[in-house]
């Protein structure tokens, strides 16, 4: 329903003429009977408060009216895909936080013979918790997964078998299709995201593959849509859990294994893991535009660094090479900060400085690893931070309230490339790269979106730290 057929239905309901609303809202009478036939857009997104008021509007309405009034404005397509990148930066403070599943008996003896069928849900997630469990406790274990829709159970395995055993490999083939069977409002390829980040975070060994398109029954044999191969056993189901088959037989295996060889020649690897300092080598040479939570310790000299190990936790049992990793971080920095010219354009965000002013913490550490800075040391900061900002052009502040203050994400675009690096719970840092053109667009047109209409000035900027130093200071 578009802007006009909502308003159309809210005067309805109001029992309210359009002559009558526009003198409320102050339109010219002909005008509002266009907006609300669709024949033209309403001129500013500011007059739906007028009509909110003059049609007494319930929030839940509001909200409603000002969605038909977005997506008029950029199309559903743009609309709803913005919103599901919003849904994945707000899931950035908890991607590495552990699945809760249940994986039943793991002494469970499959006792399959050749092959077996199974029915339902409950009995094909048992048996696949089964058989990848049993794969963990192989010498080289290797489990190949390949689906045709996202399964959140399978990706909610995988993350829990990472933290049993993180030797195990993962070579995961999914069909990469935004035309599959779905409505304006899904995005798949993001989606995979979201389930794909707390995998990675994990430090398992974890390599994700794309096939761009759905793939379709062979004509020499029949699989369902999704098959798991672990050195025992072959286990292929059907999206809506209805039929499964499990399969020991040898020359079916190599059939599947096979199979999947062939796709997975076929496809692409998704994502790329980096080295964090080689990392930020790239995106201080590399890289054109990097979105972040503010970083105060960018501000250190080399000489500083001790304020940083001063406020690890002493029960960081890595504490001694998390401070030699980030001395040598900082280092890279000082080069990027006396050499960039300009090239790359540095956004932080007002809710990132807003959590470090109330909180003491940084946001490139995880605030579980630190004790808070100090009041002194935090109004230390802060004026070293206005200086940082009054003496380089290319930093911006923008306002995202979707990017949480608390994130330790760093998004960074290159002309081919959509970076992320995080720092996660137990002090890994964790980068990959995505070389994925739905992706990298969605990303790309999200944030250039807010550079247009949610960039704050420079004199602004300067001004709210100020107000920031100023509560602190009494």
């Amino acid at each position: 329903m578009n802007f006009g057929d909502k308003l159309s239905l809210y005067l309805k309901q109001r029992n309210m003429k359009i002559i009558e609303l526009s003198h409320f809202v102050d339109l010219d009478r002909s005008n509002l009977y266009k907006i609300v036939k669709g024949t033209r857009k309403l001129p500013n997104k500011s007059y739906i408060q007028s009509i909110a008021e003059a049609l007494c509007l319930t929030n839940e309405e509001i909200h409603d009216l000002n969605q038909a009034y977005d997506i008029d404005e950029v199309g559903s397509y743009v609309y709803y895909r913005r919103k599901k990148v919003e849904e994945i930066l707000k899931l950035s403070v908890s991607w590495d936080v552990n699945p809760s599943i249940s994986v039943g008996n793991n002494d469970y003896d499959m006792g399959i013979h050749d092959y077996q069928y199974f029915s339902g849900k409950h009995s094909i997630n048992s048996v696949l918790s089964q058989i990848m469990m049993l794969e963990t406790k192989r010498e080289n274990p290797h489990i190949k997964i390949f689906n045709q829709v996202k399964n959140d159970y399978i990706m909610n395995m995988i993350q829990f078998l990472g933290n049993i055993n993180s030797q195990i490999h993962i070579t995961h083939i999914f069909g990469m299709n935004n035309s599959l069977a779905q409505d304006e409002k899904e995005y798949y390829n993001l989606d995979y995201l979201i389930s794909i980040f707390p995998i990675i975070s994990s430090s398992l060994h974890y390599q994700p593959y794309y096939y761009r398109t759905y793939i379709p029954y062979t004509n020499d044999y029949s699989f369902f849509s999704n098959v798991v191969i672990t050195s025992d056993y072959v286990f292929t189901f059907t999206n809506n859990y209805e039929d499964a088959l499990i399969y020991t037989n040898k020359s079916i295996k190599k059939v599947y294994e096979d199979m999947f060889k062939k796709y997975l020649d076929q496809s692409q690897l998704l994502i790329h893991s980096m080295d964090y300092i080689d990392y930020c080598k790239t995106i201080f040479v590399k890289q054109e535009l990097i979105y972040t939570t503010p970083c105060p310790t960018h501000v250190l000299s080399l000489e500083e660094v001790e304020l940083v190990g001063n406020h690890i936790r002493d029960e960081f049992s890595q504490k001694s090479q998390f401070l030699a990793f980030y001395k040598q971080y900082l280092q890279v920095q000082q080069i990027y900060l006396k050499n960039n010219t300009g090239s790359t354009q540095y956004y932080f965000t007002k809710q990132g400085l807003e959590y470090f002013c109330q909180t003491g913490y940084f946001h490139d550490i995880p605030a579980s690893l630190l004790y808070p800075l100090t009041h002194e040391e935090l109004l230390y900061f802060l004026d070293k931070w206005k200086e940082f900002i009054k003496d380089y052009q290319y930093i911006t502040m923008l306002d995202i309230p979707a990017f949480p203050g608390n994130s330790t994400t760093v998004i960074s675009f290159d002309d081919n490339h959509l970076s992320f690096t995080f720092i996660n719970s137990k002090g890994i840092p964790i980068c990959v790269s995505i070389n994925e053109a739905s992706i990298y667009s969605a990303f790309y047109d999200y944030f250039h979106n807010i550079m247009e209409n949610n960039t704050i000035s420079k004199e602004d900027t300067i001004h709210i730290i100020d107000e920031y130093i100023d509560k602190l200071s009494h």
